[in-house]
């Protein structure tokens, strides 16, 4: 078999495991009815995260639909740091689950601190990374 075959359907993999728990607790949040403020974070803040956030998904499922269509962004990674890419994608695979756990129905894009700031959701330091590391699997940078 083609290793580039084998990293895209590792990629494919970890990439819906990450995404099932994702949408599984999203999913029940919506299901509380409570309302999701995120445009106090601002007009030019949630369009950027959006924006952003779909070039990084858009990407990663354009290398697994035809891994030509990115090969413009692809770099000679050798064959253990691709697979370093993995393994680390994997190890955050339970960090993501106990996040979303953790939040509950309080899956919201941004956190309230006490003086009334906008802050990060914690889930972003494991689902932040999951579109990074997947592009480490293909060796596909992203600007």
């Amino acid at each position: 078999m083609n290793p580039e075959n084998i990293y895209r359907f590792t990629g494919l993999v970890l990439l819906l495991t990450a995404m099932s728990i994702s949408i599984t607790f999203r999913h029940r949040a919506a299901q509380s009815k409570e309302p999701i403020k995120s445009e106090a974070e601002g007009r030019v803040i949630l369009t950027l995260r959006s924006v952003f956030g779909l070039l990084g998904w858009l990407s990663a499922f354009l290398y697994l639909i035809n891994p030509g269509w990115m090969a413009w962004a692809q770099l000679p990674l050798p064959s253990w740091l691709r697979w370093t890419g993995a393994a680390i994608m994997a190890i955050c695979i339970p960090f993501i689950y106990w996040v979303f756990s953790s939040l509950g129905k309080n899956v919201t894009p941004t956190v309230v601190t006490p003086r009334g700031t906008y802050i990060g959701h914690p889930r972003s330091l494991s689902l932040g990374q999951t579109p990074a590391l997947y592009g480490w699997i293909p060796g596909i940078y992203r600007v």
